[in-house]
């Protein structure tokens, strides 16, 4: 856990809550008022990101795009993601295709943390 954000290793925005580098999590604590907040910040990063790059290896793209092609709500999440968070795509200087792919793993990643999300084999099903 790290105190305020200037504190990670890697290039955040400054409403950053959390980063995954090099294998580590680091939380922040200016952005994380309540411990139940940081529960769904470890099951986002280790469920959504880590779990699915551990699981899935050099498959990752694969995988994201067959999901985000054939499941509706992935798509639509995973486009809203992408449009409304274009300057983290600018700051990190992330190609238009790595933040495509970005967006998809971000998308599931956030569906891992909230209720209501059953998985099904790679198969999401999200009860609004």
């Amino acid at each position: 856990m790290v105190a305020k954000v200037s504190d990670l290793q890697s290039n955040a925005l400054e409403d950053t809550e959390r980063a995954l580098c090099r294998g580590m999590l680091d939380l922040v604590a200016e952005q994380i008022p309540f411990p139940e907040d940081a529960n769904e910040v470890v099951l986002h990063e280790m469920v959504g990101h880590f779990g699915l790059r551990d699981i899935l290896g050099p498959n990752l793209d694969n995988v994201l795009l067959d999901i985000h092609e054939n499941n509706p709500l992935v798509k639509q999440f995973a486009a809203e993601r992408r449009n409304a968070n274009k300057d983290f795509q600018k700051k990190s200087g992330m190609s238009d295709t790595g933040y495509y792919y970005r967006s998809v793993e971000e998308a599931m990643a956030i569906m891992a943390q909230v209720s209501g999300v059953r998985y099904q084999g790679f198969i999401l099903t999200y009860h609004l």
